[in-house]
């Protein structure tokens, strides 16, 4: 649709992507998670796309698996990691996204910087800290979490003061995968161990459990929903307030 090319590559807020999904469903019909790209589509998208000359050096994307961030998304969070130069990084799922964050750490050999990476798959987890270099500098902190129907059950990791003298700087929610919005808990519970600012983004946010996530969060006045942009499958981009 017209509306949602012109958008390419764009952040949009969130009233504009609501527009979308109502003249699309408007004249294609209803149907689920109608602004997320098919499946022709994105396989449109992972031949199209490739990574930043830098990033091919150090990930092996494997452009057939579906779940994976893809190139366009990889590049944008390179080019904001960059930019914010966080020293405290959580992410939501692990995999292609902590190779990158690992080497962001790597640029910077004489600071301290502190991944926190959790997943309900503790295989995949395994998986991930295996094919991975950490560098000296860098406190990483992975840690299996399981999940119910409201998200990641963090009340037992939030106990333990994990988070002790710290603050989060960036976020990136990949996971949990399951029901309707199961990501919805995702920053509210970690709200109070963010910085002022601190920068957060949803992958897969075209998908209508994630619009609705963002309308949620919406009326939060501790978040700010910046908008959608329009890469990938959309990543949600937003602030923290205190």
């Amino acid at each position: 649709m017209l509306i949602q090319e012109m958008a390419k590559g764009k952040l949009m807020p969130l009233w504009y992507w609501r527009l979308t999904q109502f003249l699309k469903n408007k004249i294609y019909g209803n149907k689920s998670n109608s602004l997320s790209p098919s499946e022709s589509e994105l396989e449109c998208i992972y031949e199209n796309k490739s990574l930043n000359t830098e990033l091919q050096n150090i990930i092996n994307l494997d452009q057939s698996n579906k779940w994976t961030l893809d190139a366009e998304v990889l590049n944008f969070l390179w080019e904001e990691l960059n930019h914010h130069k966080p020293n405290v990084i959580f992410e939501f799922g692990s995999g292609t996204s902590t190779v990158l964050f690992m080497h962001y750490f790597s640029k910077y050999p004489t600071t301290n910087f502190t991944l926190y990476t959790i997943d309900q798959d503790n295989s995949f987890l395994s998986k991930t800290i295996e094919s991975i270099h950490v560098p000296k500098n860098v406190d990483f902190k992975p840690i299996y979490v399981e999940v119910d129907k409201e998200g990641f059950k963090l009340e037992e990791l939030i106990s333990k003061n994990i988070f002790a003298n710290i603050e989060l700087e960036f976020i990136l929610i990949d996971a949990p995968f399951g029901g309707w919005m199961i990501r919805k808990n995702t920053i509210p519970s970690i709200l109070k161990y963010c910085a002022n600012k601190a920068v957060w983004f949803l992958d897969d946010a075209f998908r209508d459990s994630e619009i609705q996530i963002l309308r949620k969060w919406k009326s939060m006045k501790s978040i700010k929903i910046e908008g959608i942009i329009n890469i990938g499958k959309g990543l949600g981009k937003g602030l923290v307030r205190k």
